[in-house]
Parts: C-alpha cells; structure tokens; sequence
C-alpha cells in the first residue's frame, strides 16, 4: 500500500535526491581521513540548526516522538571519534510552519534509510567504521521507525507545503555538503 503523500514528496523531490546523491560521492569522502572528518562536521553544521527549528515546530506533534529522532548527538559523537572541532552551524533557510517542517523532516529521516545503505557497504568494502555512527540510524529500528515517520506525515494537512520544506532540505543539503571548502 503506497501513501499519497509520500509518493507526493518522492516525486516532488526525486531530482534534488538524485542530486544529492550524485554530487555527494561519499565512499570517496569516508576514505580519506581529512574528508571523512570535514564531511562529519558538515552534517553536523546542518542538522545542528535543523533540528533545533524542527523541534521548536513539532515538539507536540503526536507519536512523533521528535527528542528521540535527533541525529546531532551520534554527529558530535563522531567528531569527536575524530578528533575534530565542532564547526559553525550551516546558514539555513529553516521551515515556518508545522506541514514545511514535515517536509524537511523527511528528508533528514529518509537520510536513516540511506545511511543503513552506506553503513552495510562500509562494512563490506571493510572500511573502518570509526567517527560514522551517524550513518546507523536508529540500527535495527531503522525501518519501524520510518514506517511511525510516515504515519505521521500522512496528518500534513498541506502537501505543496510538505514539498517546499522537503525541497529546501534537499536543496540545501546539496549546497552545504558539496560546496567546496575554502
């Protein structure tokens, strides 16, 4: 059985994720060192931001659960695996409104199913997991976890809105973690 709204975000959204995924080129950045941290800190420098306008929007949000989903402390945890300083928060252009910031939200949960993905490659290409918990997700609640996600997805009363937020996510995503560092 398919959600209407999801089937709403993945088309709306379909060609900023592939995007993403093309420019982001993470195996190449896990296995050198220098990236791998630079790459952890940029994630770091946008969920930081993200997660604290998210969870001002949908700290109420029903069976959401939302302190449960924040991904910044495995981040931080991983910097410091890396013996890296945490950076400056990415400048974003943040959700306004509960339906964008589901939106957003999707993105950045979607991201658990993807880094489940990357964790299990990593550990096949045997490249050392050190500084990449992040990529884990919720471990074997991954997939329980995003089926709860999108029960509550389907209350966003306003999918164009939905979208905006999930294509700003991707959008930005995109030109933080592939903008080429000075």
């Amino acid at each position: 059985m398919t959600s209407p709204i999801l089937d709403h975000l993945r088309s709306a959204t379909r060609d900023l994720h592939d995007g993403l995924e093309a420019r982001l080129d993470v195996f190449a950045r896990i296995a050198d060192p220098a990236q791998r941290r630079e790459m952890i800190g940029r994630f770091l420098a946008f969920y930081r931001p993200a997660e604290a306008a998210l969870a001002r929007l949908l700290a109420d949000e029903p069976d959401l659960s939302f302190d449960t989903r924040r991904k910044v402390p495995a981040l931080e945890r991983d910097l410091t695996a890396l013996k890296a300083a945490p950076p400056a928060d990415a400048p974003l252009t943040l959700p306004a409104g509960r339906c964008e910031a589901l939106g957003f939200l999707y993105v950045l949960e979607g991201s658990t199913l993807g880094g489940r993905v990357i964790d299990k490659q990593l550990r096949a290409r045997g490249l050392s997991p050190e500084g990449l918990s992040f990529f884990r997700g919720y471990g074997e609640h991954t997939g329980p976890r995003w089926k709860a996600f999108c029960a509550v997805l389907e209350r966003a009363d306003d999918k164009a809105a939905a979208a905006r937020g999930a294509r700003s996510a991707f959008a930005q995503m995109e030109a933080w973690m592939c903008e080429v560092p000075a």
